[in-house]
């Protein structure tokens, strides 16, 4: 960190919910932690974890695993510490446990999710801390416990619990199961998202259709005022929630809890990844699909279908000759070697009028077929409004810029350097 004053980023989407900033402060577009460049301090915590961090003036806070005997393999367990740390020095000023369910242990550093997955909440004044196998909890930035209350996680499918908590106005929302003896419980626990004091902890309301928790929820304001959030069901591992689709739901004023709308990706679809969207658009991302489906925000009407392997412009690096080039109008199916397109297991992100996404690249068997998933190690975006498709090839070692390679273990963000638009966008 190199500003000397940090601006508050109190949930895991950031101040705008969105996972975007308006500060006016110009951030660090590179550092070296070898060369300790652009570098405050740096601390070893005891064990791994996978929370972001919410930060508030002097405190930022976030949660490991418990820490727990080394030679223990595989490494598994259900409790986690939070941590509040003094953003300026480094110093851990204060530290509690959250104990989860024994049933619902995680891998310590399971490459989907664990306990410690999702980030604490701050307001300035108190701090909201979950863990993944089955407690939340509020406490002073002082850390003294104000409440926790515990619930029943989905036990007995893969640890991938990926949903990020959310905090508007006087509300805290969850996503878990209805309680085991709830009247209204549905099939092998399935997911609802909770609305809860946060201050007091009690449930206010339980939205009716469900969700998937290996999708993470998205807040925004809706185009009629106040604030929605939009929940994806659908996934692998025979998740129950059905049918596949998103609902966008009130979250505050006297219709919280209460669908707007619900949108179905009939027959089938896979919410896997962040359903994003705005006050004019929602987008339904699926891996088994080939296309993008913008939903009109105020009814949940679809809009259009947005294919993104056809059509493409495609902007990879030679590193022989260590530049960019960009090919346009390219299909990835008509390619020498055929790809297909896996917008998944990312946390994809909208800002108007771009729908972002990454995908990852892949040859040989999946499921006993020959499989080409590509383009490789790429950042995509998709523009909603002209419905141009750009791919960009995210090189190791990345370059400093189109002619250079960089040599210097420093990170920088190529995606900042790219400013070679489509013949669509240039007329």
């Amino acid at each position: 960190m190199s500003q000397t004053a940090i601006e508050a980023w109190p949930q895991a989407a950031g101040p705008q919910h969105n996972w975007t900033t308006k500060t006016r402060d110009t951030p660090p577009l590179r550092w070296s932690v070898e060369k300790n460049t652009n570098i405050r301090w740096r601390k070893t915590l005891p064990e791994t974890g996978q929370s972001g961090i919410a930060i508030w003036g002097d405190r930022l806070f976030l949660t490991t695993m418990k820490p727990i005997d080394a030679e223990t393999k595989p490494k598994k367990g259900s409790d986690i510490v939070l941590y509040c740390i003094n953003t300026e020095t480094g110093e851990t000023l204060w530290e509690t446990e959250l104990t989860g369910d024994p049933a619902a242990q995680s891998i310590y550093a399971y490459g989907f999710s664990n306990s410690s997955s999702p980030t604490p909440i701050t307001d300035g004044k108190h701090v909201w801390c979950w863990n993944a196998s089955g407690q939340m909890g509020c406490w002073t930035v002082d850390g003294k416990r104000i409440w926790s209350r515990r619930w029943t996680p989905t036990l007995g499918r893969p640890f991938n619990k990926q949903y990020e908590p959310i905090k508007t106005g006087n509300t805290i929302l969850n996503v878990e199961p209805l309680e085991p003896d709830h009247p209204d419980r549905r099939e092998d626990a399935w997911n609802f998202l909770r609305g809860f004091d946060s201050l007091t902890g009690s449930l206010l309301w339980t939205e009716k259709r469900g969700l998937t928790h290996y999708n993470t929820p998205v807040m925004a304001r809706l185009p009629s005022g106040g604030h929605g959030v939009l929940a994806g069901r659908g996934a692998h591992h025979e998740t129950p929630e059905a049918p596949a689709g998103m609902t966008l739901t009130h979250i505050d004023g006297p219709r919280a809890g209460e669908s707007i709308w619900t949108w179905d990706a009939l027959p089938d679809g896979k919410a896997q990844v962040t359903q994003c969207w705005d006050e004019k658009y929602s987008y339904w991302l699926d891996e088994t699909r080939t296309h993008l489906v913008v939903v009109d925000t105020t009814d949940g009407k679809e809009v259009k279908r947005i294919p993104w392997t056809k059509d493409a412009s495609l902007t990879s690096y030679d590193k022989d000759t260590q530049r960019f080039h960009t090919e346009h109008h390219v299909d990835f199916h008509k390619l020498e070697t055929p790809l297909t397109v896996f917008p998944a297991w990312h946390a994809n992100i909208s800002i108007y009028p771009h729908v972002f996404f990454q995908c990852f690249h892949f040859d040989g068997k999946r499921k006993g077929k020959m499989t080409h998933i590509g383009p490789k190690h790429c950042i995509a975006r998709i523009n909603v409004e002209t419905d141009v498709v750009e791919y960009l090839e995210l090189p190791f070692p990345i370059p400093r810029v189109a002619n250079e390679i960089n040599k210097n273990s420093e990170l920088y963000y190529p995606c900042l350097l790219y400013t070679s638009p489509s013949p669509r966008d240039r007329g």
